[in-house]
């Protein structure tokens, strides 16, 4: 079975700053994103809008390598 990936998330709070970093890495891709707010639900929005928009850039890239090939 192969392996699906890792996901590494961290919360981190320093005074009024709510701190979300997010590190996903699997066969052929990377990603880490970071984002800070002075709500929880705020900072994890706006990581996991980061986070995804570099998960879809790296797939059309695949997609763009392998429709080349």
């Amino acid at each position: 079975m192969p392996h699906p990936g890792t996901a590494d998330v961290v919360f981190q709070e320093e005074k009024l700053r709510k701190i979300v970093d997010v590190n996903l890495s699997g066969k052929g891709f990377d990603v880490h994103a970071k984002e800070e707010s002075g709500a929880w639900n705020e900072a994890i929005d706006l990581v996991v809008d980061k986070a995804k928009k570099q998960l879809i850039k790296n797939k059309e890239k695949i997609q763009s390598h392998r429709a080349d090939a």
